[in-house]
């Protein structure tokens, strides 16, 4: 008999991290314009939160495997290094607000 495993991580925080020989790359146009395509594409997904460009948050509730299908949905990202943090309970977050003049 198949026995599950509970999946102890809830979120996933991925961020992308140009090389030093990939910064003109990521300053580019052209790479501006396929973050653009992947940040609509993902935002349509349920979990799925844009933190920053090149940085998303994943709610992992629905299972790994929809958090693998988003990383493939990053096919670019494959000839470029990412990192992945994993966290048990959704991130609390500081959020400060400018200064108003």
């Amino acid at each position: 008999m198949e026995q599950k495993t509970e999946q102890k991580h809830q979120y996933a925080i991925v961020i992308l991290s140009p090389t030093k020989e990939d910064q003109d790359l990521f300053q580019s146009m052209e790479w501006l314009e396929k973050m653009r395509l992947v940040q609509a594409s993902l935002q349509q997904k349920s979990g799925v939160q844009t933190l920053g460009a090149g940085i998303w948050q994943f709610d992992l509730s629905n299972g790994l495997r929809n958090f693998a299908f988003a990383l493939q949905e990053l096919g670019f990202c494959k000839h470029h290094p990412y990192r992945v943090l994993f966290f048990d309970e959704n991130p609390n977050w500081i959020v400060t607000e400018p200064k108003k003049s």
